[in-house]
């Protein structure tokens, strides 16, 4: 199940995280007696590097529009954020996100990679939710 993930894509991870392959990194275990070597992609997520499993990894893309999912929430440049409700491809535009403006006064807006300034996923929301 070789993925082929490549320095300089990004990837999204089973929790949420999204992050930029920095390098790959190759390690020779021996358990029980048998060497394994074992890949670790280092991603660089906000201040922190991490290593992760390719196992771990949900979706990879050189286009970060690819891995954001309903329900996710971006920050736009502007500072505007918006619940992703829809994502959208055409021939002309390919991948983007169509927002609709929650009072419905005006018509949607595309959005492409290079609007997005952050994004927040749905499961690091639900990773730091309070229930009451």
């Amino acid at each position: 199940m070789e993925q082929k993930i490549e320095v300089g894509e990004y990837i999204r991870t089973e929790d949420g995280a999204i992050g930029k392959v920095k390098r790959i990194e190759t390690e020779l275990e021996e358990i029980d007696g048998i060497n394994k070597w074992h890949k670790w992609y280092v991603f660089d997520k906000n201040i922190e590097e991490i290593h992760i499993n390719e196992s771990y990894i949900k979706k990879h893309s050189f286009n970060i529009i690819d891995l954001i999912e309903e329900g996710d929430v971006i920050v736009l440049r502007d500072n505007k954020k918006y619940e992703v409700l829809k994502i959208s491809w055409s021939k002309s535009k390919g991948n983007h996100i169509h927002i609709i403006n929650s009072l419905r006064m005006q018509g949607g807006v595309d959005i492409f990679a290079y609007d997005i300034k952050s994004i927040v996923t749905k499961e690091q929301f639900k990773n730091v939710e309070y229930k009451i």
